[in-house]
Parts: structure tokens; sequence; C-alpha cells
């Protein structure tokens, strides 16, 4: 028994040994590998910008994992530098290989992972030593939904929310309706698979649709200013419609007794198209030539439209007595004052327009005499602007002089001029007389400031029918 025991004992201590030993040798190999670092192969990978990568990102290889992101950091050109550590198996990559960001899910935050493609043809390729870089255009960082959105500025984002909403609105607690229009859609696509193969049946037609649609397609792509006018057009009349729902609600209301009133017009109108088909045949040259004609027209239209929104802001504007409208509603009462007759002042008078026919007709006379003068009032608004004329030998003017109520002299002894006392009235005429001048001129015929060339013309009596002395011409020859 004892013999056994110490059999048992010495083996117990043998295994004990052993499994020591084991452990120990299976530190000392991964104390090796830690210390040793192993024999990976790192290349350094430049992107536009790391796209939220963290260290310990997967490197994947046909959707592999061959590697992982060791560490990140940024060049002097504000780049980012992405340290690779790749297994042995795929060293060394070729030059060539390409390397993108992706994402594991939308859902997700850096679930980012590096995805390599190798190039079709690795013959004759250089390969990538350990620690070698990839530059920027062999990489290609993830595109964030964000990105994406700063795309667009901020009133198109603002639609795009309230798109959003809009539809959440539109699809919230409406998941009975939407599965019984599913259940509903069963004719809809059995007949549009009929449909289809009517399409597939005619082939040439089908063609025929799809090429002149591409080239509608074209031509709208060419006319893109007048397309963008009448999207926006489209838009304001839509505006508009949504502005006056009342109206638009009673013109639906209204619609089915006047489509049933039209049904008659109509049915007389299927007749009446069939004798307009000559005219339609005899108009086809004119149309023809009228074809240079439309573009001038666009133009003008196009032109026009600034004249039309000005014409329609002076028909219909906000205020008050400010358009055609407002002007047009108050001739009534402009009628009644201009016709009359009125009561004003506590009187009965004329109206505006009887009253000025008195006036101008009470003022012909007046008119009669100051006629023949229309020459002499010419020139004097004419000498506010310029003075003197203009003849053979230069320019030339007519000096008039004013005499004041003194008289100057020139003192004999100093030879100095002097300035004498006031003159009387007596005197003043006197002086005048003496000097050679003439007074008492308050009856010239018109035309008389000017010397007769010789006919006669001057002065202007009519015929001797005017009030006037002939005799009151200027001093001289």
């Amino acid at each position: 028994m004892g013999a056994r025991d110490n059999r048992l004992s010495t083996s117990s201590g043998f295994v004990r040994i052993a499994a020591t030993i084991a452990v120990v040798a299976a530190v000392l190999v991964v104390a090796f590998m830690l210390l040793s670092g192993g024999s990976s192969y790192t290349v350094n990978a430049r992107f536009l910008n790391s796209s939220q990568l963290v260290n310990g990102n997967q490197v994947l290889l046909s959707g592999r994992s061959v590697g992982s992101v060791e560490k990140i950091s940024v060049t002097d050109d504000n780049r980012a530098e992405v340290k690779l550590k790749l297994l042995e198996s795929v060293a060394p990559l070729p030059q060539g290989t390409k390397m993108q960001i992706r994402s594991t899910s939308l859902s997700g935050v850096a679930n980012r992972y590096i995805e390599l493609k190798m190039p079709e043809d690795r013959k004759g390729a250089k390969n990538i030593k350990d620690g070698g870089t990839v530059p920027t255009d062999e990489t290609t960082s993830e595109v964030d939904l964000d990105q994406i959105f700063n795309t667009l500025d901020r009133p198109t984002r603002q639609a795009l929310q309230q798109t959003i909403k809009g539809l959440k609105s539109l699809y919230q607690d409406a998941g009975k309706d939407g599965n019984k229009a599913i259940e509903l859609s069963n004719p809809l696509i059995s007949t549009s698979r009929r449909f289809i193969g009517e399409l597939n049946r005619d082939e040439a037609a089908l063609e025929g649709l799809i090429v002149d649609g591409a080239k509608v397609t074209g031509a709208l792509k060419e006319r893109r200013p007048d397309v963008a006018g009448l999207i926006t057009n489209l838009n304001d009349t839509t505006a508009a419609l949504s502005s006056r729902r009342s109206e638009l609600a009673r013109s639906i209301n209204q619609l089915p007794p006047f489509m049933r009133q039209a049904n008659t017009t109509f049915a007389n109108l299927r007749g009446a198209l069939t004798d307009v088909d000559p005219l339609v045949e005899a108009s086809k040259p004119v149309a023809r030539r009228l074809r240079p004609f439309l573009p001038a027209l666009r133009r003008f239209a196009t032109g026009a439209v600034p004249t039309i929104r000005d014409l329609s802001a002076a028909l219909r504007r906000p205020g008050a007595d400010n358009d055609l409208v407002e002007l047009t509603r108050a001739q009534p009462a402009l009628a009644r004052i201009g016709v009359g007759p009125v009561q004003r002042n506590g009187a009965t008078r004329q109206g505006t327009l009887p009253e000025s026919v008195t006036a101008l007709r009470d003022s012909i006379p007046n008119l009669s005499f100051f006629r023949p003068y229309t020459p002499e009032l010419v020139g004097w608004f004419d000498d506010f602007g310029h003075s003197g004329q203009y003849d053979a030998n230069g320019g030339f003017g007519r000096i008039f002089v004013n005499l004041n109520a003194f008289a100057a002299s020139v003192d004999n002894a100093t030879n100095v001029p002097v300035v004498g006392p006031l003159l009387t009235q007596a005197d003043r005429i006197t002086a005048l007389k003496s000097g050679g001048g003439v007074t008492g001129y308050r009856e010239r015929c018109p035309g008389s400031g000017e010397r007769d060339p010789g006919d006669g013309s001057t002065p202007f009596t009519d015929g001797g029918k005017l009030d006037c002395d002939v005799s009151q011409v200027p001093v001289g020859p």
C-alpha cells in the first residue's frame, strides 16, 4: 500500500512539473511574439480626409480581414495619413492598389473600414515596400450624408426638411390604408404586365417612341431658360390658385353643370372641325412662312414681360386711389363735375367744361390783341437764355440806355466825375430830349423794334386793323 502511494505521488509530481514547463514555454512564446512584434507589413495611405476612421478599424480584401488601422495623423499639406498594419499573406501590395474608406451601415458611428482593390494586371507591376506610401490619387474617402446636404443652399435644405415632414404626416397612421391600396393594386399590376407585353410586341413603335422622346428631351435641354421660365410661371400660377381656394372650390362645384351644358357644344364642334379642315390645309403654306417670324415674336414676348408687369401694376395696385381701376370708378363723379350743373357755395353753377368754354370764348378778344405780339413775347423769353445776334460782320446786340434820376457831370477844377442832385420829373424829360431821346412810346405796333427791311413787313398792322402808332420806331436811320 505504501509503495503504491509512493508511485502515485511520484507520478503526480512529474505531471505537475510537466504542466508547469508547458505553461512557462507558452508564456515565453507569447512574450517573444509580443516583444518581437512579429513580421507584419505596414503601408501608409494618404486620404483627403480620414472619414471618421479610428485605430483598430479593419482592412478588408474581397470581404476578408487582412489587417487593421494602426495610426492616423495629419500631413503638412492637411491630408490624412493612415498607417495600415497588414498580414504577410497579402504582402507586398503591388503599385496601383486602390484603397477606399467604406461604411458598414448608416446607423453606426465610427464603423468604417478600408477596402483594398488589387490592380487587374499585376504582371510587371512594382511592389510597395514595407512602410511605403499610397498617394492620394489611389485612395478614396467616404462621402458622408451631411456632405451631400452641405452642397445644397439653406432654402433648399429647408424645403427638403419640409418635404420629409410632409411625407411623414402623409404616411403616418396610414398602414392599413397602404395595405388596402397594395391589395387593390393587383389589377393594376396585371394590366401593366399585359401593357408591357403589348409594348414588346410592337418593338418598332416602342423604339420610335423612345427616339422621339429623346429628341423632345434634347429640344427641352436646348431651351433650358424657356423651360425654367415656364416652371417659374407655373409655380406662380399654382401659388395664385392656392391663394384663391374658395373661388377655386366654387369653380369646381360649377364645373359639372358647365360640362353638361357644354356637351351639346362639343357635339356640334365635332362637325365644325370637319368644315375647318380645308382652312387648315390652306393655312399650312402661310404657317411655314410664319416660322422665321416666331423667334422674333418670342423675343418680343420676352421683352414685353416688364411692360406687362408695369401695366398690371398700373391696372391694379394695393392701396387707395393709385391705379386705373379706381380711376375708372371715379369717372362718373368726374363726369358730373365736368358737365354740371353742380351745387357749390350755395348756388347752382356750370360744370368745369361749360365754364372752360365760356372762359375761352370771353378771352378771344384778348388773345386776338396779343397774337400779333407773339414775336416780341418769344424774343423776350429768348433774351433770358442769350443776348445778341449774328450778321456778316459778326456778333451784335441792341443796347438801350437806362437813365437814372440824377445827373452826372465833371468838376472843372479837379476834372473828377461827380453825381449831381436828383432830377425832378420835368428835368428828366428835358434831359432826355436834349440828348436825342424820345418819350411816350406806349402804342408801338408789333415788330416795331426791327428796321423795315424794305418790303413793308414791319411794323405789322394787320392791314390797318391794329390800334397802334406806326411812327413809334427806333431812333436813327
